[in-house]
C-alpha cells in the first residue's frame, strides 16, 4: 500500500486517460485546439503537486535536462507565437499558444513524476501501463476481425478511427500514428516479458499478445511500421540461443497460425501499403512527405529565427509536417533546435547506458527493452510528428526510473517493475501478486 492515495490515483489516471481515452468521442473541442480527459488530469495533477508539495525529491541530472529541454522548447515556442502575432504573420494565434504551452506541462510533468513518485508508485505505473498494452492489442484484434468481415466483430468494433477505406485501424487511439508509436514503446517490454517468464503458462500468454501486438501493427497500414520492428526484439539478441525455442518459436508459430487464418487478401494489403509497394503505396514526392518538407522548409527561410509558429504549418499548406526535428525547426525557428537536440542526446545516452550497463541476465534483458523503446521512440519522429504525442511523455519517466537505478548505491537494495531481485534469482513479473526477486544494483 501507497503512503499516497491521490498520487496513487493520478498514476492510475494518466496513462490510461492517455492510452485509452484518446478517441474524438471522448474528446472535448474549443476554438484553440482539441482536449482530452489526460490533459485534464495532468494540470489537476501539477496543481495538486504544487499545494501539497513543501520539498522536491533530488532527481538525476539527465531527468531534469530532458525536462527543462521541453519547457525550454514551450518557452521559445511562446516567444515564436508572441513576435508572430506582432508581426500580423500568424495564422492561428490560439493553436499556436496551446502547442506551446502542452509542451510546458509535458516538461512539468516528466520532472514532478520523477521528483515524487516512490518505488510503490512506479510499479503501479508500471503495471497500468501493461495492462493498457493487453487493451489495445484485444481491441486491435477485434478491429482486425472487423476488417477482415468476421461476425460479430464487425459490428462491435468498426469504429471512425478506422480509416484508409475501412482497412487502416487504430486501436483505441484516434488515428494509426499513436498506436504505432504505443506499440513501438511496448513491443520490446512485451519480448522482455516472454524471455523472462519461468512459468509455461505465462511464455503462452505474453506470445500470444506478441504475436496479436504484432497484427495490430501490420493492419495500421503505417510505414513507419518498418521504423519500430527491428529495435524492438533487441532483447532477443540476449536470449539467443540460451533460450531460443522458449523465446522465439512461440511467437514465431503463433504468427504464422495466425496470418493463415487471417489471410484473405487483407494482410497482403496492408504489407503492400507498409513497404510502398503496389497500387496501395503513397506517392513520397506529390503532395507526399518530400512535398510537405519542402514547402515548410521554404516558408521557414522566410522567418528561420522565430519559425512560422507552432502548430502553423498545417495553416499554410493544410497537411501536418509528418516529422517532428523538421517540425520544431520550421514552426519554432532555428534556436529550438538547442533544446531539441539536449533532448534528443539525452534520450541516446540514456538508451547507450542502459543496454552497455553490466548486471545479471534478467537486468540486461529489461534494460535492453527500455533502450529499445527509447531509440524506437527517436526513429519514429522521422516518420510523424510524434513529439507532442501523449504516450511519449509517459513514457519517458517509465524509462529515466529505470535508468535512475543504475545510479543507486553499490549494494543498496531496490525494485525494478516491482519485483525485488538477486544476483541468483532476475525474473521480473510485472503481473505477479507479491514481489518475487531481489536485485542489487553496482554503481556506474
Amino acid at each position: 500500500m501507497t503512503k499516497y492515495p491521490f498520487r496513487a490515483l493520478f498514476v492510475l489516471l494518466l496513462p490510461l486517460a492517455a492510452i485509452l481515452f484518446d478517441r474524438d468521442e471522448f474528446a472535448l473541442w474549443t476554438p484553440v485546439g482539441r482536449f482530452i480527459i489526460f490533459d485534464l488530469l495532468t494540470i489537476l495533477f501539477i496543481a495538486y503537486t504544487a499545494l501539497t508539495t513543501k520539498r522536491l525529491r533530488r532527481i538525476s541530472s539527465i531527468s531534469v535536462l530532458i525536462g527543462f529541454s521541453v519547457i525550454l522548447l514551450g518557452c521559445l515556442g511562446l516567444i515564436s507565437t508572441f513576435y508572430l502575432e506582432t508581426q500580423a504573420q500568424l495564422p492561428n494565434y490560439g493553436a499556436a499558444l496551446v502547442d506551446s504551452a502542452r509542451y510546458l506541462m509535458f516538461g512539468v510533468l516528466i520532472l514532478l513524476l520523477m521528483s515524487k513518485l516512490d518505488a510503490n508508485l512506479f510499479k503501479l505505473y508500471m503495471r497500468v501501463w501493461m495492462a493498457a498494452v493487453l487493451v489495445v492489442v484485444t481491441i486491435g484484434i477485434g478491429q482486425v476481425m472487423a476488417v477482415i468481415g468476421i461476425s460479430p466483430f464487425d459490428t462491435w468494433f468498426t469504429w471512425g478511427n478506422i480509416r484508409g477505406g475501412g482497412y487502416r485501424i487504430a486501436s483505441t487511439f484516434r488515428w494509426q500514428g499513436p498506436l504505432v508509436m504505443f506499440l513501438g514503446l511496448s513491443l520490446p517490454l512485451l519480448v522482455a516479458l516472454t524471455i523472462l517468464s519461468r512459468q509455461a503458462t505465462r511464455v503462452i500468454v505474453y506470445s500470444i499478445f506478441l504475436t496479436g501486438a504484432l497484427i495490430v501493427l501490420l493492419f495500421t497500414g503505417a510505414r513507419s511500421v518498418l521504423l519500430v520492428l527491428p529495435l524492438s526484439f533487441l532483447p532477443l539478441s540476449l536470449a539467443i540461443p540460451r533460450r531460443f525455442v522458449r523465446v522465439l518459436a512461440i511467437p514465431l508459430c503463433l504468427l504464422s497460425l495466425s496470418a493463415a487464418t487471417v489471410y484473405n487478401g487483407e494482410l497482403p494489403r496492408q504489407i503492400l501499403r507498409i513497404t510502398g509497394s503496389g497500387d496501395l503505396a503513397s506517392n513520397m514526392v506529390d503532395e507526399g512527405r518530400l512535398w510537405i518538407w519542402g514547402e515548410g522548409l521554404e516558408l521557414w527561410g522566410q522567418s528561420p529565427i522565430f519559425g512560422i509558429g507552432p502548430s502553423q504549418l498545417g495553416e499554410y499548406i493544410g497537411k501536418a509536417p509528418h516529422n517532428s526535428y523538421v517540425e520544431v525547426l520550421i514552426e519554432h525557428g532555428i534556436f529550438a533546435l538547442i533544446p531539441l537536440l539536449l533532448l534528443v542526446g539525452s534520450i541516446l545516452v540514456m538508451a547507450f547506458k542502459l543496454v552497455t550497463c553490466k548486471g545479471t541476465y534478467g537486468e540486461r534483458v529489461l534494460r535492453s527493452a527500455m533502450a529499445a523503446a527509447l531509440l524506437n521512440t527517436l526513429l519514429y519522429q522521422i516518420s510523424a510528428s510524434a513529439i507532442t504525442y501523449r504516450v511519449f511523455w509517459l513514457f519517458l519517466p517509465l524509462a529515466l526510473w529505470h535508468y535512475e537505478l543504475l545510479r543507486v548505491e553499490l549494494g543498496q537494495e531496490t525494485r525494478i517493475m516491482g519485483t525485488r531481485a538477486n544476483q541468483n534469482c532476475t525474473q521480473p513479473d510485472v503481473f505477479g501478486p507479491k514481489p518475487l526477486l531481489t536485485v542489487k544494483v553496482k554503481r556506474y
